[in-house]
């Protein structure tokens, strides 16, 4: 019975911190990583816009690797790419698929 009560004290203080949370009427941004919530009319301002959000969405350049036979998509060529700063290959595609047998039959 006392462990109810202590985790209904615990939930009723959970509660009633977020109540004093969600009642603050001027949040702030403590680092200015995020943009401060205001009230009244809605407008973006420059400060807005230089939110990382609100940028445009840039594609990446396809790096360029040792071996472009390899290459069947742009994907193929990033992880071919990481595959070569850390210098790991493979020895060889194999000549036909490999399956292995059921284990339980």
């Amino acid at each position: 019975m006392r462990l109810v009560y202590r985790s209904l004290i615990g939930l009723i203080a959970a509660l009633a911190a977020m109540r004093a949370i969600a009642a603050d009427p001027k949040p702030k941004a403590t680092d200015g990583s995020a943009p401060i919530l205001r009230k009244g009319t809605f407008a973006l301002t420059d400060a807005d816009r230089s939110y990382w959000a609100f940028q445009p969405v840039k594609l990446p350049a396809v790096p360029r690797v040792r071996k472009p036979s390899l290459i069947a998509n742009p994907i193929d060529a990033f992880l071919l790419a990481r595959r070569d700063d850390v210098s790991c290959w493979q020895i060889g595609s194999p000549a036909r698929p490999t399956h292995l047998p059921p284990v339980c039959s």
